[in-house]
């Protein structure tokens, strides 16, 4: 499932399990263009091949900001082949009145940034021509557990990954026409800086994680799948969301 060649957005590629996706996909010889609000990516990635192309500094809730992006990729002159949603965030606030902001805050970086991406893409996937329906175009985005349960103290998260997951489901139907596919990933609890884990991966790290495997996921974990689905090795997966979370059933 070759993707030597190919050019890959990935949003939120700075760190966590966008890093390790991007790191995947250099390593697949794969043109990467991470997009991230951070100004500095927090590992070297070792690019030797000049495949790495970083976009720092972007708020992906802004339409402005997400159009000047992907203006900026497309005059690098490359059809484009993928797209990773992985930018998110999460924080912890109560159903109240005084909670709106935080509510607004976390629906605007993960359902709207997700829509500003996907849609700014969708136009340069129409404007580059022709698709090979066989090998296609192919979209990730990076749910959640989060995205199939519900969670107290939460609820603008657990609402932004549930949306995220009927974006995936929409735009399955909607793009499949043109050869482009439309998938989604929900990790259980992933050792990043936003579990704020100590980099064990026992499970009890998290109380209340009915993990079977006992342990929390390694990013490099969830990139495995990602690959998979950016691949021609799924080409007839489409609509899916697959959970990735050590039978956390």
């Amino acid at each position: 499932m070759s993707l030597h060649g190919k050019h890959i957005i990935v949003t939120g590629g700075a760190s966590g399990i966008g890093l390790a996706i991007a790191r995947k996909l250099l390593q697949a010889s794969a043109f990467v263009h991470v997009i991230d609000r951070s100004d500095s990516m927090t590992q070297d990635l070792g690019d030797q091949e000049g495949l790495l192309h970083f976009y720092p500094s972007v708020d992906i809730s802004s339409r402005e900001q997400v159009t000047q992006t992907f203006d900026e990729i497309a005059q690098k002159g490359s059809a484009v082949h993928g797209l990773v949603n992985c930018a998110g965030i999460v924080e912890q606030h109560p159903t109240t009145t005084d909670s709106d902001l935080a509510f607004k805050r976390v629906l605007d970086v993960n359902l709207t940034g997700t829509w500003n991406t996907t849609t700014e893409f969708m136009r340069l996937v129409k404007s580059s021509g022709d698709i090979d329906k066989k090998t296609g175009v192919s979209i990730v985005n990076i749910g959640s557990t989060a995205s199939f349960r519900g969670f107290p103290g939460i609820p603008g998260y657990v609402a932004s990954k549930h949306a995220v997951h009927g974006l995936t489901k929409a735009w399955a139907q909607e793009f499949g026409y043109l050869g482009v596919r439309v998938n989604m990933v929900a990790p259980g609890v992933v050792i990043t800086p936003m579990t704020k884990v100590d980099g064990s991966g026992k499970a009890d790290d998290l109380t209340g994680i009915p993990c079977a495997l006992d342990r929390l996921a390694h990013p490099e974990e969830i990139a495995d799948v990602v690959h998979y689905l950016l691949g021609s090795s799924s080409t007839y997966v489409n609509g899916q969301g697959i959970e990735v979370n050590g039978g956390w059933l």
